[in-house]
């Protein structure tokens, strides 16, 4: 149904009313303009506004001068409540505050002191030059002790005579009669120490039995008045500080030609001193109306107009005012600007009017132009519909409802005739898409929605079928993430199907629109390139895929880490069938993993061949197992404070009848696989316990050894049942037996950890080995009761290299010792490393400076010659260390 037709205006009507709208509302704005434009009441409100902003820098400029006073002086005081320092170590008062004052310019210096008489200074003088002053009453009267240093030089001492008492200065009495553990300021005053004029901010708390602990931190005045002189003004504006009884405490910016000293002079003089006309006629006019904070006022001085506004400033237990004022002149805009202002809005005013105009035109002209279009469609039999055309012109109205009317019958008509096409193009469509849902479910893997091995064969054929006529080149890249099966034990397979989709989404965005990735099953994915030229592309791809896997996985609120190693097969080096290519590509991923995984490598023939030997090894590894062909070597572990012996490392090595010695990095990952590594680790750790017997039999004490732990071993449940039972049959106390393990335990699973809580409580100790170089899981580390923390040789080897390597290396150990754990280096080499390590509190040491693994023999030997050393001698060689690197060696 089509509604009926109201009767509109005529389009000469529309068009009158229309002019008359606009030129009413052009009259409209030009008067709105006029009112809102005023010149005077804008120029005022600028000028204003403009001084408001320079009255809150000033106060902001106070607030960064105190505020790091209001924040460091209860954090300082709640560092120094349980431990005060003490005035015979003057060290222990420096290291606090030393860093504060280099890092806060506006602070002067540090007081201390005790209602029992004691009293510490540490002060910054000129040249880089500190200076402490110690006070003792009841011990040493009025003499009082002088420390003097500079970076890089000796510390000066002298005493002098002083008549000094801490308790009788402002800043202690200040405290005394403020709450506890509240910041109380002093009035200004002339500091004792310098003789300059300043304020001391201090606070108070309870220390020892009755003893009241006082600290303090000293601003000098000419310091704070950088928070005027500084301070954004006009050109010829005027910031100043004054006390409740009009005295200078930061001044303005000095007069043309006046000399910093003389006027830095003027502190804490009346304001009226400064000799500024300008200054005395506001402070004049401010007293006279008795204005409200902030307001601002006119005034006259030396035949100019002023402004001027005072705002209180309060600082704890003390007021001050903070004052600003500034000619007129600098804060009016020119009245010039101002007409061309004006002007600027008549003319927006008048483009405004020509586009009213235009779009009230647009407005009668949008329906006519909307008839003529529906017309043209209706002449191609398109009846598609069109939104309603409305126009509120009677004439136009009546056209638009005969053109609707038309349309709906043509419309209707055609409908019929394309019902029937319809529903048979619907049957048709619907076997099509069945039929392409068989064939896809077919060729592609249900998880990832990547091609699977039927498909990936195909396109392979056809890859090697062109690469044939071609002269071209086809790559096969096979990738199997590292570490998958302990992703999917842990965090359950519902996270591990989902890092798979995570993992095919990011292998799909490397490459190229003609290339393919399928999945063949588990977390081995195939990428195929086709068409290449050289080999070079192939590594170049890999090295991106490796890039990209390597970027953390975002799981349930959690950040996964997988890596992934990738072996090359190339078409026509490495075969020409598929099965072939698939086989080489498949040993060339494992080689990858061989070499430490999160790599790749192109296969070779020697990779066949490794492979076998790969079986024979493990062959091998078993009988060694059963014919007992393990020996220990031991790696002394020495206090870097006084080189004395805090324990030894176990390392296993395979002494093989053909090949020598093995070192465990070639037969370790072997045996874990095998699961050769439980009676592998059973052996060592008897072994240890034997030697720790035989050791303190022959009256050589040795603190404790460190046996390496696999996490595999882990899942034993009867553990810490063989362990105990160990101990036991040697009579070795639990103490003396540290099991050591690397962060890749964080993966294990909750009972895995249970167990090592389990061994915390018997009382065994344990130690995190090469710290930051895995998980680095904060949560488990702080949750599982680990004794030492084992900073990774490859920090350690980066000391000196750079600031960042340093500050790594602090970072480590500030976390250790903020958990509470013992600091051990791995592979200190150099004396620079291990005196590096002494200065930020690294407890002990481990490497090349101090002996390499040792045989038993050997290591009895090196004890004695320890032993017969002084400690100082032992803690401070000179000679760099030559080792060969061989990371598997330690």
């Amino acid at each position: 149904m089509i509604a009926p037709i109201t009767t509109g205006r005529t389009l000469r009507e529309a068009i009158i009313a229309r002019m008359a709208l606009l030129v009413l509302g052009s009259i409209s704005l030009l008067s709105l303009s006029y009112v809102l434009f005023g010149l005077k009441p804008t120029i005022d409100q600028i000028a204003e506004a403009q001084f408001s902003v320079a009255v809150s820098e000033v106060t902001a400029n106070l607030d960064r001068v105190f505020e790091p006073v209001r924040t460091l002086l209860p954090m300082a005081l709640g560092w120094l409540e349980h431990q005060p320092p003490s005035v015979d170590d003057p060290d222990s008062f420096n290291r606090l505050f030393k860093p504060m004052l280099e890092h806060s310019p506006h602070l002067t210096s540090v007081v201390a002191g005790t209602t029992t008489g004691k009293g510490w200074l540490l002060l910054q003088l000129s040249g880089g030059v500190w200076r402490n002053r110690l006070t003792d009453v009841p011990r040493w009267g009025q003499l009082q002790h002088f420390f003097e240093w500079k970076s890089g030089e000796n510390i000066s001492t002298h005493s002098e005579s002083i008549d000094y008492d801490p308790r009788q200065r402002a800043w202690f009495k200040a405290a005394l009669d403020g709450a506890e553990a509240q910041v109380q300021w002093t009035k200004p005053y002339t500091f004792f120490t310098t003789g300059d004029p300043g304020i001391t901010a201090s606070i108070r708390t309870p220390s020892g039995e009755g003893e009241q602990f006082i600290l303090g931190f000293d601003l000098m005045l000419r310091d704070l008045s950088s928070a005027t002189i500084n301070a954004r003004l006009s050109p010829n504006g005027i910031a100043m500080i004054l006390t409740e009884d009009l005295r200078v405490l930061a001044l303005p910016r000095p007069p043309s030609g006046t000399l910093a000293e003389t006027w830095s002079a003027r502190i804490l003089q009346q304001s009226s001193e400064l000799g500024i006309a300008a200054i005395d006629a506001a402070l004049e006019r401010w007293r006279s109306v008795a204005a409200s904070a902030g307001q601002t006022l006119h005034f006259s001085s030396d035949d100019q107009d002023w402004l001027v506004a005072v705002r209180p400033y309060h600082l704890g237990n003390l007021s001050f005012n903070v004052m600003v004022l500034a000619p007129a002149s600098d804060l009016y805009p020119a009245w010039r600007s101002m007409a061309w202002l004006v002007a600027g809005t008549m003319v927006t005013v008048l483009l405004l009017a020509i586009m009213l105009a235009r779009n009230q035109a647009r407005r009668i002209a949008r329906p006519l132009e909307q008839l003529l279009a529906a017309s043209e469609r209706l002449g191609k039999l398109d009846f598609s519909g069109s939104a309603p055309i409305k126009s509120g012109i009677s004439e136009v109205d009546r056209l638009a409802h005969e053109q609707e009317a038309a349309r709906i019958l043509l419309s209707e008509n055609q409908h019929r005739l394309l019902a029937h096409e319809h529903n048979l193009h619907q049957q048709i469509e619907a076997l099509q898409q069945a039929e392409a849902r068989l064939s896809y479910a077919g060729h592609h893997d249900a998880l990832t929605d990547l091609p699977n091995r039927l498909l990936l064969t195909d396109r392979l054929k056809q890859a090697i079928s062109r690469a044939a006529r071609l002269e071209k080149r086809v790559a096969l890249l096979f990738i199997d993430l590292d570490n998958f099966k302990t992703i999917n034990d842990t965090l359950g397979h519902d996270v591990g199907d989902q890092l798979l989709c995570t993992a095919a989404t990011r292998l799909a965005s490397l490459i190229r629109a003609s290339d393919t990735v399928g999945r063949l099953g588990g977390d081995e994915f195939v990428v195929l390139l086709d068409g290449l030229d050289n080999n070079h592309f192939a590594g170049q791809c890999a090295a991106n895929i490796l890039n990209a896997l390597a970027r953390p996985f975002e799981m349930d609120e959690r950040a996964l880490y997988v890596t992934a190693s990738i072996g090359i097969s190339m078409y026509p080096d490495d075969g020409v069938e598929v099965a072939t290519l698939l086989r080489n590509a498949d040993a060339a991923m494992y080689k990858a993993k061989g070499c430490g995984r999160n790599t790749y490598r192109f296969y070779t023939e020697s990779m066949t061949r490794e492979a076998v030997e790969r079986l024979a090894l493990q062959g091998m590894l078993r009988s060694a197992v059963e014919r007992n062909e393990f020996v220990l070597h031991f790696q002394p572990q020495v206090s870097l404070y006084d080189g004395r012996l805090t324990g030894i490392e176990a390392l296993i090595r395979w002494q093989h009848p053909q090949r020598g010695l093995v070192a465990p990095s070639e037969f370790i990952p072997l045996a874990e696989e095998s699961g050769t590594i439980f009676a592998i680790g059973q052996w060592v750790l008897e072994e240890s316990c034997r030697t720790w017997h035989d050791l303190a039999a022959k009256g050589i004490h040795i603190p404790g050894i460190a046996v390496n732990l696999s996490v595999v071993q882990l899942r034993q449940q009867d553990f810490v049942t063989r362990l105990r039972q160990t101990l036991t049959e040697y009579g070795v106390p639990r103490e003396a037996i540290e099991i050591e393990l690397t962060e890749s335990v964080f993966l294990e699973t909750e009972d895995a950890l249970d167990l090592l809580k389990e061994l915390g409580k018997s009382g065994s100790r344990l130690s995190l080995d090469d710290f930051g170089t895995g998980y680095s899981s904060l949560s488990y580390l702080k949750r599982l009761p680990f004794q030492k923390l084992k900073i990774d040789k490859s920090f350690v080897g980066g000391i000196g290299t750079g600031k960042e390597a340093d500050a790594l290396v602090r970072s480590v150990i500030g976390l250790g010792h903020a958990l509470e754990l013992t600091l051990v280096a791995e592979g200190v080499e150099t004396p620079r490393q291990a005196r590096f390590l002494r200065q930020h509190y690294c407890d002990e040491g481990q490497g090349y400076l101090f002996a390499k693994p040792l045989p038993i023999a050997e290591l009895v030997a090196w004890v004695s010659a320890r032993t017969r050393k002084s400690p100082d001698s032992a803690c401070s060689d000179t000679k760099d260390a030559h080792p060969e690197q061989d990371a598997a060696n330690q």
